[in-house]
């Protein structure tokens, strides 16, 4: 994926590090991507727990998952970011209109 490897989110700045497999957690699932905001990084992936690449555009959705946390714990919306539905339904909503739908029409302003 040829994305930045920063973002900043009301003036603090993010590195987004990329890793090659998931995290295993204690429950026995995995952890594909995750926001750190005491440490002003975002983890993202590269492949299943199978080792098969994760599509593009998964990983996309990820990135925007995590810095929809990062946006809501800058914010002070700590609650709001601890709720995973909402930040998975914002998160996909928001890739699919300013990514799929294109909506600012970057490809003209390229």
């Amino acid at each position: 994926m040829d994305m930045k490897d920063k973002f900043t989110v009301f003036g603090t700045e993010y590195t987004i590090n990329e890793t090659e497999s998931p995290t295993p957690l204690e429950d026995g699932s995995s952890q594909y991507a995750v926001c750190k905001s005491q440490e002003y990084t975002v983890e993202l992936t590269r492949t299943t727990v199978e080792g098969k690449p994760i599509p593009t555009s998964e990983r996309e959705k990820m990135l925007v998952h995590e810095i929809m946390h990062a946006i809501l714990n800058e914010g002070a919306y700590t609650d709001e970011s601890n709720n995973e539905r909402l930040v998975e339904w914002l998160a996909r909503n928001v890739y699919d209109i300013f990514v799929i739908q294109d909506i600012l029409n970057k490809q003209s302003h390229v």
